[in-house]
C-alpha cells in the first residue's frame, strides 16, 4: 500500500500509540493495534512480502515518499493546517499485523512546546477482504452517539475539544485521525478534510498474500 515494508516501533517516544486512540475503537480494533504494536517492537525489517499497489508511485510518487511509508499520504503543507510546526512525521508501524488479512500503518507528527508535546496522528487498517473488513470495522452503535460528518462511506467525529478523533471507513481500510492540541475543536474542518484526501489514497485492495 505505502511502498517499502518498515517495521519500527517506538513506545518511548512521544509520537507513540496514544491511549486515547485506542479508546473508543471497539474490543476487536484496540486488541488488533496492542498486538501489532507488541509484534511491532523488534526493529527495522527489510522490505518484503507484503508487495506495494499501484497506489503508491502514482500518488506518492518515487523511492523517497515510499520510504515514508503511511507519512507519505499527508504532505507537511497539509498537516500544518492542523498542526503548525510538526516534525515532519514518524513512521511508527508500515504494514501487519496479528489478524490475518489486516495491513495496519501509523504516522505520528508531533510538536514540542517547552515541557508540553502536541500530536496529530494517522492509522490505516486495510483489509485484504470483507472477512477481514468484517473482523475489524466497528458496530453500527459503535459512534450513534458523535457526530457524523460526509467523507468517506461512513465517518465520525469525536473527542473533546483538546483530544478531537476522527474514525473513517472507505472501502475496505479503517482510517483514524487524532488531533491532541489546546485548540483541537477549532481545527475539526481542516481534520475532516485531511480525511477527505486520505480517502482517496486508500481505495485500492490490499495486495494479498
Amino acid at each position: 500500500m505505502f511502498g517499502k515494508k518498515i517495521e519500527t516501533c517506538s513506545l518511548t517516544r512521544a509520537g507513540g500509540m496514544s491511549s486515547g486512540s485506542v479508546a473508543g475503537s471497539g474490543p476487536l480494533l484496540a486488541a488488533l493495534l496492542a498486538a501489532l504494536f507488541m509484534a511491532g517492537c523488534g526493529g527495522k525489517e527489510e522490505a518484503s512480502g507484503t508487495g506495494s499497489d499501484a497506489t503508491t508511485a502514482a500518488v506518492n510518487g518515487g523511492d523517497d515518499d515510499a520510504d515514508r511509508g503511511p507519512c507519505a499520504l499527508l504532505s507537511g503543507e497539509q498537516v500544518t493546517t492542523v498542526l503548525p510546526g510538526h516534525d515532519g512525521g514518524s513512521v511508527m508501524h508500515s504494514g501487519g499485523s496479528l489478524i490475518k488479512g489486516v495491513d495496519s500503518y501509523q504516522c505520528s507528527y508531533t510538536r514540542v512546546e517547552g515541557t508540553d508535546a502536541q500530536m496529530f496522528i494517522v492509522i490505516v487498517h486495510k483489509a485484504a477482504d470483507d472477512a477481514a473488513f468484517d473482523a475489524i470495522k466497528p458496530g453500527t452503535s459503535l459512534h450513534e452517539d458523535d457526530e457524523a460528518v460526509q467523507v468517506g462511506d461512513a465517518a465520525w467525529v469525536y473527542g473533546d475539544a483538546q483530544d478531537l478523533k476522527l474514525k473513517m471507513l472507505k472501502g475496505q481500510s479503517i482510517v483514524e485521525l487524532e488531533l491532541m492540541t489546546p485548540d483541537a475543536a477549532t481545527r475539526k474542518g481542516a481534520v475532516v478534510e485531511l480525511a477527505r484526501v486520505l480517502a482517496g489514497k486508500v481505495q485500492e485492495p490490499a495486495p494479498q498474500e
